[in-house]
């Protein structure tokens, strides 16, 4: 289901209330950011990993458009570029919370994910440390 397929009243139709603020909250976090960088992470976050809980169906993604209005592409694909390798290459954390056999100290485990991906805000780092930790149970 496309961001502009029918109305905001079709879209929602079955969708519980509770995904819907989930939603708005994120859409209103992106357009209050630290930093572009954080908001684009904040987008991307609620599209890969926030929405996908729970009962379908489910609303669109956000897109930029919707929070940026006017942006600049290639910015934005830099910064959705660094939020990506933020989430997906810190399972080393995830290990280190769970104390897997060789793991790193997890507060070494989390300086390591700040020092390789800079620039983010703690609110982010502590969302991707919590999708790691739920990623490696």
């Amino acid at each position: 289901m496309g961001v502009n397929s029918g109305t905001l009243r079709e879209q929602t139709m079955g969708i519980s209330k509770y995904d819907v603020e989930v939603r708005d909250r994120a859409i209103t976090e992106a357009k209050n950011p630290a930093s572009f960088l954080d908001a684009v992470f904040c987008i991307h976050y609620y599209n890969y990993e926030t929405k996908h809980w729970g009962p379908l169906p489910k609303l669109p993604d956000i897109t930029p458009e919707e929070v940026f209005g006017e942006f600049d592409q290639a910015a934005y694909q830099t910064c959705l570029e660094k939020s990506k390798a933020l989430l997906l290459s810190t399972a080393y954390v995830g290990e280190s919370a769970h104390k897997y056999p060789g793991a790193m100290p997890y507060e070494a485990a989390l300086e390591r994910m700040r020092k390789e991906n800079p620039g983010f805000s703690p609110v982010a780092y502590e969302r991707t440390a919590y999708r790691a930790m739920v990623a490696m149970r």
